[in-house]
């Protein structure tokens, strides 16, 4: 399935402040890169949202783990130690 994009022409334009050294280094990676300022700006915060539910999961699996680990360790305080046979 292939994406169609709005031309820009037809998106209304969003003013937008920040630093000057951020402008400057997003101005600079946009060089390197050989998009526009906006090009650039747009593909920063695109894949920011993309990976952001992957991140998001491996955060969530982290936290639970910690849990898991919590949980083990307050019941071996808990839980009567088992008998030696």
């Amino acid at each position: 399935m292939t994406k169609t994009r709005t031309p820009t022409a037809h998106i209304a334009p969003f003013g937008l402040r920040m630093q000057n050294d951020l402008r400057e280094a997003l101005e600079s990676a946009a060089n390197i890169s050989g998009r526009s300022l906006n090009a650039e700006i747009v593909a920063r915060l695109q894949s920011s949202l993309e990976k952001a539910p992957n991140q998001q999961a491996s955060e969530l699996e982290a936290i639970q783990l910690a849990v898991r680990e919590a949980v083990r360790d307050e019941l071996k305080e808990i839980l009567p130690k088992p008998k030696a046979k």
